[in-house]
C-alpha cells in the first residue's frame, strides 16, 4: 500500500467483526493520444532471443507462451545453474535475460553474472513480487537497473521488454 502511496484503515469490534478500508490515490484516465502511444509500443514484439529464468513452473510457462506469441525465441530455465548451462550451450546470441530475483539456487543477480560469462553484452530485466527485497532502496529501483514488479500484466511485461531491448547498450 505504501508503495502505491495509499493506506489501509482497519476497524475491529469484538463480536461485530472487522472492516478493512483500502485507500489508493486517484488516477486520471489517459487521453486518447496516450492510449494510442501505449498500444503502439506494446504491439511490437520481436525476434530476439530471451533467456527466461523463473523457479515457479506456472509463471515460467505463462511468460514463455506470452513471449513466444510475440515472436521472441524463448529459452526457459528453472534456476541459475540451468540458465548458465543453457547460455553455455546455446549457439546463437542471447539478447535478454528475464530473471526472477529470489530463487533457491542463485539469486537473479548471480544468474545474470553467470549468463554473462557465456554471453557477453546480454541485457537483463529483473522481476520480483517482493517489494521490500534488497533490489529496492526505499521502494525505489536503483538507477540503471531494469526491473518489473510481479504480478504484472502481459502488456506491461511486453512494453518493459521492448524498452530494455531497445535501450542503448550500457
Amino acid at each position: 500500500m505504501k508503495q502505491s502511496k495509499g493506506f489501509i484503515w482497519v476497524t475491529s469490534e469484538l463480536g461485530i467483526g472487522t472492516t478493512f478500508d483500502v485507500f489508493l490515490p486517484r488516477v486520471h484516465p489517459p487521453t486518447g493520444a496516450e492510449v494510442f502511444k501505449r498500444v503502439e509500443a506494446v504491439d511490437r514484439g520481436g525476434t530476439e532471443t530471451i533467456l527466461l529464468v523463473e523457479d515457479d513452473d506456472g509463471v515460467r510457462s505463462g511468460i514463455s507462451r506470452l513471449l513466444a506469441g510475440r515472436g521472441y525465441t524463448v529459452l526457459s530455465a528453472r534456476g541459475g545453474n540451468e540458465a548458465s548451462a543453457l547460455a553455455a550451450s546455446h549457439e546463437h546470441n542471447i539478447h535478454l535475460v528475464l530473471t526472477d530475483v529470489v530463487m533457491p539456487d542463485m539469486n537473479g543477480f548471480e544468474v545474470v553474472d553467470a549468463v554473462r560469462s557465456h554471453a557477453r553484452g546480454v541485457k537483463a530485466l529483473f522481476m520480483s513480487g517482493f517489494s521490500d527485497h534488497q533490489i529496492l532502496q526505499n521502494g525505489e529501483v536503483p538507477q540503471g537497473l531494469a526491473f518489473i514488479h510481479k504480478p504484472f500484466s502481459p502488456t506491461a511485461l511486453s512494453k518493459k521488454i521492448r524498452e530494455v531491448l531497445d535501450a542503448d547498450a550500457r
